[in-house]
């Protein structure tokens, strides 16, 4: 029996009455009047050794950034939820003014304490009202050199919602009302590319042709967006004198020296590997070359047949094979109504994960389409909204989760769905073969895909530098890089990828590379999950609540034992890909 046959998210129990509703306008009200006095407070700050007043002002901007989120995340859900919500639109901006004022009120204590000497940080540290501020101390004090001149940082903070934020919104906008003619058949873009999963081969060649057709549509507008975007984080990297990746690695938490073992690995070793499953899949599908839109092809006894009934089941029997606590915890998401999947038009592409830490629920956002694509993206989405569970009652500072980490909790729980259902497959080959197609599947987008995405945005800051971006050029460009890494078997390109991809328009730069981190140290977590039992479950739950302090690679060395600066760490994950590519292949031979 399915926990429940409801497909869209209860999003009313978070603020009754949604923008109408006296809970909604009580707490904007709030957090607009505490935002407006803010800045000033916080400018006022004096020596972080002897100013009484630290002990007042950062708690009640720690308290008005986390209820201006839940704020923001409910106005985020409304226009995920319907591109056109003229009030989810308006609210978004609104809580962008206020978003700005809160991150400039941060920029005199962050100067201070960035800049203060080890005596004047250590009396700062001891302060009992400020304890649980500690770990994000740490991090302004590791992350100095990212830092500008007082009074241009706290411009750039000002700037930043309405600039940066603001060709974001503009992106999802623009491409949420993008329609696609599928056979004769209009919808979202979105809609479009579940069909790239389709059995039918008819299918799948409509709906990119579709999405070709609608995305061609607005180039030169996301180029524009684009460059934008990306001459903005020029400036920015350039005044302070370093590459664009420094501060996307610094907020990461991740070493260059680990971010270079992990693109070697993949280059060398992963990708030959990729090209042989894409070889064996495109022979299967009766020829040398596999175009762009039958990557995604399911093989085996796929297929549509991910009912939503199904894969509720599916999951929670999943999950309880690791831990019955995370299987609770799905079930408790299904049967309160936590995810939005119904497959219509008007809701914007993708998916995703968004905590409200004041309610201690999570939502979760995604186009349901039968498929086990779907199975698998929700399976992950389940896994961010596990790793907020998990921590919710931490302190503040140490539920600062950088996107490495946070993908990884999400791609553990994509690895425990298909691990398990993979045992249960023994013995039946087309199911086998179904599973090991959706296992390769998630390899060749987090070893392939995502590469030529980090190198396609690295390119971008060269390409700006000489002028206006150019959509010839990065259609070019984005070919070329699918080519290298896709390798000979691939025929016909995805040329507007760069167009479609929404991750490149995002407030935050480089949302690429801590995918193919959280696979791989996923893939490490849930060997060691194998290894071990059930037991290992607890162990797993502490590993989560390490996330928010430290860096990624204290995490690994503490918890796994290994050295994620070295290619020798990944390795495993290899030998594992090896063994699977070898039995898809036996499977397909009969």
């Amino acid at each position: 029996m399915p926990v429940s046959d409801v497909m869209n998210w209860d999003l009313d129990s978070l603020f009754p009455g949604g923008f109408d509703g006296e809970a909604w306008a009580d707490q904007l009200a709030e957090v607009e009047a505490a935002a407006s006095t803010i800045v000033a407070e916080a400018d006022a700050l004096g020596d972080p050794a002897s100013d009484p007043a630290w002990d007042t002002v950062l708690p009640a901007l720690e308290t008005l950034s986390r209820r201006a989120g839940s704020l923001y995340a409910y106005a985020h859900c409304r226009i995920s939820d319907d591109v056109a919500d003229a009030a989810g639109n308006k609210a978004v901006a609104r809580l962008g003014g206020i978003w700005s004022r809160i991150s400039r009120a941060w920029t005199n204590p962050e100067q201070r304490i960035s800049r203060a000497d080890d005596a004047t940080f250590t009396a700062l540290c001891a302060r009992p009202a400020l304890a649980e501020q500690v770990p994000h101390f740490e991090d302004m004090r590791a992350t100095r050199h990212l830092l500008l001149p007082p009074g241009e940082q706290g411009l750039l903070a000002e700037l930043s919602e309405p600039s940066i934020g603001g060709w974001s919104r503009l992106y999802d906008r623009i491409s949420g009302g993008l329609r696609a003619d599928v056979g004769g058949e209009e919808m979202s873009v979105g809609q479009a590319f579940n069909k790239l999963g389709n059995p039918d081969p008819g299918v799948r060649a409509a709906a990119f042709s579709g999405m070709k057709d609608a995305w061609e549509t607005v180039l030169d507008d996301c180029a524009d967006i684009l460059g934008h975007l990306t001459e903005t984080r020029r400036v920015v990297a350039n005044r302070l004198g370093v590459e664009p990746v420094e501060a996307p690695l610094a907020g990461h938490r991740l070493e260059r020296g680990t971010l270079e073992a992990m693109g070697f690995f993949c280059r060398q070793d992963a990708r030959p590997l990729m090209h042989r499953y894409l070889q064996a899949k495109a022979r299967a599908l009766g020829g040398e070359t596999i175009d762009y839109w039958d990557i995604r092809a399911p093989m085996g006894s796929g297929g549509d047949s991910w009912e939503w009934g199904r894969a509720q089941d599916f999951i929670i029997e999943q999950f309880a094979t690791f831990s019955p606590e995370m299987a609770e915890f799905a079930r408790r998401s299904f049967e309160e109504g936590w995810v939005e999947a119904e497959d219509r038009s008007g809701k914007r592409q993708g998916a995703f994960c968004i905590p409200f830490r004041e309610h201690q629920q999570s939502r979760v956002f995604m186009t349901w389409s039968n498929t086990t694509t779907n199975l698998i993206t929700l399976a992950h989405e389940l896994g961010h909204a596990w790793h907020n569970e998990v921590m919710w009652d931490l302190p503040a500072s140490r539920t600062r989760v950088p996107s490495t980490l946070a993908e990884s909790a999400s791609t553990f729980a994509e690895a425990v769905v298909r691990g398990a259902a993979l045992e249960q497959a023994r013995g039946d080959s087309a199911a086998e073969l179904a599973l090991l197609e959706s296992e390769l599947q998630a390899a060749l987008v987090m070893l392939v895909n995502i590469p030529t995405r980090m190198l396609f945005e690295q390119a971008l800051f060269e390409d700006r530098s000489s002028g206006p971006l150019d959509p010839a050029v990065l259609s070019d460009r984005m070919e070329a890089l699918q080519r290298d890494w896709y390798g000979p078997a691939l025929g016909a390109p995805n040329r507007f990828f760069w167009a479609s991809k929404l991750h490149f328009y995002l407030q935050r730069p480089f949302y690429n590379y801590p995918y193919t981190f959280g696979y791989l140290f996923s893939s490490l977590i849930h060997a060691r999950a194998m290894e071990v039992g059930p037991s290992w479950a607890p162990s797993y739950t502490a590993l989560l609540r390490e996330t928010g302090a430290g860096p990624a690679e204290g995490v690994a060395e503490r918890h796994l034992g290994v050295d994620l600066r070295t290619k020798e760490a990944w390795m495993p994950v290899l030998r594992d890909l090896e063994a699977k590519v070898a039995r898809y292949e036996e499977l397909l031979a009969g």
